[in-house]
Formats: C-alpha cells, structure tokens, sequence
C-alpha cells in the first residue's frame, strides 16, 4: 500500500515476500528516525536486533524492553537471553539509558518510536523473523502508534513482570557475561547454517568453517554434535552429512 496523504491515517504494510530484504530495510528506515525514546516488545531476539540497534540509534535515547523469561533450555544456550545481555554493553558505550522488563506470557511483537511510528509485527526481531520467515509488518503513524504506546505501558506495569537485572543476579545468569569457546563455536555455527537456510549442509563443512578460526576440531565436532540433538541444527537422514 502507499503512503497516504494524511499521516495520522498512515497505515502501510510489508511483507517478507514483497523483496528479499523488505523487513530489515523496513525496520532500519524507522529506526533511523528515533529520537527521544523506544519501545520494543518482543519474547525473542537475535543481536542480529541489537546490532540494528547499535548502528542506528543515536545517544542518547531512551530504551524499554520488554521480552520473556528465560525458559529452562536444558543445558543448551539462550541465545535471546544473550542477546538481551548485551543490549546493555551496547547501551554503556551509545549512551542510552536501557530498562528491560520480562514477562511470562508476553507474545505481542511491536517497536514503537517516539509515540509517531509503530511497527507491528508477526515476526520476533530475530535472524529467522527478519530474513527467513514468511512474515508481515503494519506500519502505522501517529494516533496509531500512542494506541501501541499505551498498550506497551499497560503490559510494562504488570505485576507479574521481572526486572531484567533481577534475573542475572538472582538466578545464576550472570555467567553467560562469561565467554567460552563452546559458546563461541555455537554461535558461529548457528550463523553459518542460519546464512544458509538451515538446510542440508555437511556438518564436516561447518567443522571446517569453523576450525579455520582457530577452534579445536574436536570442540567443534562436539558442539555441533548438541545442537543437532538439542533440534537447533538440522541434521539430515543422509549419512553422508552425519558429523563422523
């Protein structure tokens, strides 16, 4: 749909099958206009997100948050958890001041901006939401977005949300602050298959991705072999592509 000639009316719609990149752009068109403040809700996201964030937010502003709790991942790393964390990282050096808030049951996905531009949105702001999914976007403009301002306040003041920096000291979180080589191989795993659609790849051609950084093979082959059980790589019924 195209613009309209009255802003406070303004309503326009994106869809990931409008162009390859439709969402990013979409996102990073409105982003770059923040001025004073964010809002964002969202259960998910990717530092995919973050780096948007990072780039196109001006010091500054004011930041608030609201995402999920961490869910028990059995062992396996909570990649929206790390990337939240390192919002704040992000926050210190923009100079940004960053309230995060999470809920149990927040599902709703929207960023609002400066109480004049909504987005409103079926994906989380994760690589799957932004680039893979087949999703849609609702831009909507003044009177439209202080309707999201004030829904994202209502939810924000619920009871039974938990304060970000409450998590991370009362619950054992702050480790993930801590780097390690498994958490590091992981990540770069998931982006290289992630990149790739997640499809069919050999698992000894991500391995040798991978230890062309550094890593030990064997610490590769080792991380690979959880996330493929843990269902966040696929791993095809091919045994040519089985890790050996």
């Amino acid at each position: 749909m195209e613009d309209s000639q009255n802003p406070d009316e303004d309503i326009r719609i994106v869809t990931s099958l409008d162009a390859p990149f439709a969402l990013s752009d979409a996102i990073k068109h409105s982003l770059a206009t923040v001025q004073k403040y964010l809002l964002v809700s969202a259960p998910w996201v990717s530092k995919t997100f973050i780096d948007f964030l990072r780039v196109l937010v001006p010091s500054g502003v004011v930041l608030y948050f609201l995402t999920r709790i961490p869910e028990d991942s059995h062992g396996k790393p909570d990649y929206s958890f790390h990337a939240v964390n390192s919002l704040f990282e992000v926050a210190e050096n923009k100079g940004w001041k960053v309230t995060v808030k999470c809920n149990p049951n927040i599902h709703v996905k929207f960023i609002v901006i400066d109480d004049s531009t909504c987005l409103f949105t079926t994906s989380n702001p994760t690589d799957a939401g932004i680039y893979y999914n087949i999703e849609a976007m609702v831009i909507l403009r003044q009177s439209h977005a202080k309707t999201f301002s004030e829904l994202f306040f209502k939810a924000w003041e619920r009871a039974e949300n938990v304060n970000f920096e409450h998590l991370r000291t009362f619950h054992g979180y702050d480790a993930i602050g801590i780097r390690s080589d498994a958490k590091d191989i992981a990540e770069k795993a998931v982006s290289f298959c992630m990149k790739n659609g997640n499809c069919k790849i050999p698992k000894w051609q991500v391995c040798k991705e991978i230890t062309r950084l550094g890593f030990d093979e064997n610490a590769v082959i080792t991380v690979l072999r959880n996330l493929v059980r843990d269902g966040v790589l696929y791993e095809p019924d091919d045994n040519h592509y089985h890790i050996v």
